[in-house]
């Protein structure tokens, strides 16, 4: 589950809203069946969380949760921030201070076909940077073809970890837009 602060909430002089606001709380299958409230959670759902600050490679992210309940009273659900995709890729600045955030990449075209279990695909700019878009939180999962276009692509940026099989050290880091669902892929 990916949790954002409420639109707007957080924001201080140096780091402005939606900045640092996202974070992914993992919970273990025996640990799902305990809180109810996760059959049927959606989209912009209000959410209250107690769990531990935990390191999943090198991504912080909740895990061991005690406590998880939809709730009211948030503010409004958070809008995707609009960004470059040279900002938010692999090599970009802000990739980071967007990690587990809704971003926005306007007018992009896939390059790279769609494949694998989650549809994964790569997308670029007019400037041919690029980004890889993974279906993981998409039912059914994206079939793009190299060439189609997209007036905007949204989702949630994650951050995918690369490790050595041998030493278990982390070797490369990746990041990717994840759609929640269909309406994030918007075709001109």
């Amino acid at each position: 589950v990916v949790i954002q602060m409420p639109d707007g909430e957080g924001t201080t002089a140096t780091e402005p809203y939606p900045t640092f606001s996202g974070t992914e709380v993992f919970f273990k299958s025996t640990e799902a069946a305990t809180f109810t409230d996760l059959t049927g959670l959606a989209n912009g759902d209000c959410v209250s969380v107690t769990a531990l600050v935990d390191l999943f490679g090198h991504q912080i992210q909740l895990s061991k949760p005690t406590a998880f309940a939809k709730t009211g009273g948030c503010g409004n659900a958070p809008a995707p921030a609009v960004k470059t995709v040279d900002s938010i890729n692999d090599t970009g600045p802000d990739s980071k201070k967007f990690l587990d955030t809704l971003v926005t990449v306007n007018s992009v075209t896939c390059d790279v076909d769609s494949s694998g279990n989650n549809g994964s695909f790569e997308i670029a700019d007019a400037n041919s940077k690029k980004i890889f878009v993974n279906g993981f939180f998409m039912t059914p999962k994206p079939a793009a073809a190299s060439g189609d276009t997209f007036s905007s692509v949204s989702g949630v940026l994650t951050q995918f970890d690369v490790t050595d099989q041998t030493t278990h050290e982390v070797t490369a880091t990746h990041f990717d837009i994840d759609p929640r669902d269909a309406s994030d892929l918007v075709s001109p």
